[in-house]
């Protein structure tokens, strides 16, 4: 909880959205290539929404289980972004 209390340029916060950023595009540019500017989009407010969701989880005390939060995340995930990263 401390270290996403943190709202400094290098928190973990944006350390957490570059890696989550960075991992899904390389699964999706290994599949299609160069990344069109609407799918980057939805990856950029997933990944944005995801981490915002998760460090509000963690700074709200818990209150569901990690396998809550993780299924809910995996829910919340677009179609279009669905689809592209399948198969793994």
């Amino acid at each position: 909880m401390q270290a996403f209390q943190s709202k400094d340029y290098n928190n973990v916060e944006n350390y957490d959205y570059q890696c989550i950023l960075e991992f899904y595009t390389h699964i999706i540019t290994k599949k299609i290539g160069e990344i069109p500017n609407d799918i980057r989009f939805l990856l950029e407010m997933y990944c944005h929404g995801s981490i915002t969701m998760t460090v509000d989880w963690a700074l709200s005390g818990v209150k569901m289980s990690p396998e809550e939060i993780a299924d809910l995340l995996i829910s919340a995930l677009p179609e279009r972004l669905k689809e592209l990263i399948s198969d793994l």
